[in-house]
């Protein structure tokens, strides 16, 4: 009897300890289960199955959408891809792969088969987004405005094209909208990713403008500031415009011209160029203060100050000719001068050149043979010099002086001039 008791007694402890091994596995499991990755697919195929795409954004990987505007423009998407553009019936499991699930999508229309991934972020499991994201180019007049259904693409001078980052796969209006109203607005269906590069069909031409440098020049609404000879406008479309060349520093008159632009005529160029009377007065205050150096450079025999007048190619050899006519060889105590400046024409790179005619009578001390001692000798000195100044600059500076005539005289005993 007591044995019989005691196999019953064994026998119920066994059964006790199989048990609680049972429910402590079990418990392991659904532990295992809820904090698994498998409980997360299990959960977006419930979401998406119930069109709970809030609940979806919910158990994304954070890194996987970084780069998309928060939480409604995800559940848009899902919207868009699985219930406008295709019609989902219904979502499966097929199979696993650790953390990589394979799932089986029921469209109207047809059975896809695709992979999920899940990864391990903060302390959880998270599904990877399972879309990936492409950019797209679009070829389209310069001016216009492209857009991928609401989303505005942004142009880019580099590559000469509209550009767009992170386009998630489908179904997108493409539309090319001009403000101007030269042409009608565009529109296309496009698919992504199979097409992410795209040409707007219209024709257009590559514009180039010559003038002179650092002038401003318009194109319409298209603005370029001229750094070398020429500008140029890349996808120009076809028509009429104004091109219009300004001094922004106010030296220039503006000039505007109306221009039609086809596949012929597009290269223009422009030589004439004005000054304005801020331009004109600024010219007559820098000879002011030229001469007033050139005199004094004379008179001290000192050149440093008048050496800022001149831009660099040039400094070196104007000073060299200045100090062969006034300095070298000489000792001048007395300087009188009368300048003529003749009209100022500009040519095509915008620099101005003036005629200006130097009379100039220098008292100069020497030794004078006939005397037997110094004396101080009056000299007139005549030159007409063809001056060249860049006014483009924010310095204006002489680039050029070239002597076109001179001509010397000395004052004798009588007081004639004579040529010398």
């Amino acid at each position: 009897m007591v044995r019989k008791e005691l196999k019953g007694s064994m026998i119920t402890i066994l059964l006790v300890i199989i048990l609680g091994g049972i429910i402590i596995s079990t418990l392991k499991s659904t532990y295992l289960y809820y904090c698994g990755p498998e409980y997360k697919v299990d959960c977006y195929i419930q979401y998406l199955n119930q069109r709970e795409y809030d609940k979806i954004y919910q158990i994304l990987s954070t890194d996987s959408v970084k780069n998309f505007k928060g939480k409604e423009s995800i559940e848009a998407y899902y919207k868009k891809i699985y219930e406008q553009e295709n019609k989902l019936v219904s979502v499966d499991k097929i199979g696993r792969s650790y953390t990589t699930f394979k799932l089986k999508y029921q469209f109207a229309n047809n059975t896809v088969k695709e992979q999920l991934e899940v990864v391990k972020e903060k302390g959880g499991w998270h599904i990877k987004f399972p879309f990936e994201t492409s950019n797209i180019a679009v070829f389209a007049p310069l001016g216009s405005k492209i857009y991928l259904n609401s989303m505005q693409l942004t142009y880019n001078g580099a590559t000469r094209q509209y550009e767009g980052e992170n386009i998630l796969p489908g179904t997108y209006l493409l539309k090319v909208i001009f403000d101007q109203g030269r042409y009608k607005d565009y529109y296309k269906v496009i698919h992504i990713p199979e097409q992410l590069s795209f040409d707007v069909p219209y024709d257009t031409a590559y514009v180039t403008i010559q003038c002179a440098p650092n002038l401003k020049v318009s194109l319409d609404q298209f603005s370029k500031v001229n750094s070398g000879n020429k500008v140029t406008f890349n996808d120009i479309l076809l028509d009429e415009y104004k091109i219009k060349i300004e001094d922004e520093k106010g030296n220039f008159k503006t000039q505007e011209y109306a221009v039609k632009i086809s596949k012929d005529n597009h290269n223009f160029k422009f030589k004439e160029f004005a000054l304005t009377p801020k331009g004109e007065e600024r010219l007559e205050k820098f000879f002011e203060t030229f001469y007033n150096e050139y005199i004094d450079a004379i008179s001290s025999r000192e050149t440093k100050k008048l050496a800022t007048y001149f831009s660099g190619a040039e400094k070196q050899t104007q000073l060299s000719e200045f100090k062969d006519w006034y300095i070298n060889q000489k000792e001048i105590e007395q300087v009188k001068m009368n300048l003529k400046i003749g009209e100022s024409q500009i040519d095509e790179n915008g620099q101005i050149h003036t005629l200006i005619r130097e009379t100039s009578e220098l008292y100069n001390r020497e030794y004078d043979e006939q005397l037997g001692q110094e004396a101080i000798r009056c000299y007139q000195v005549i030159l007409d010099i063809d001056t060249t100044i860049n006014v483009l600059e924010k310095d204006w500076k002489i680039v050029d002086r070239q002597i076109v005539q001179s001509l010397v005289a000395v004052k004798d005993q009588e007081g004639k001039w004579v040529q010398y």
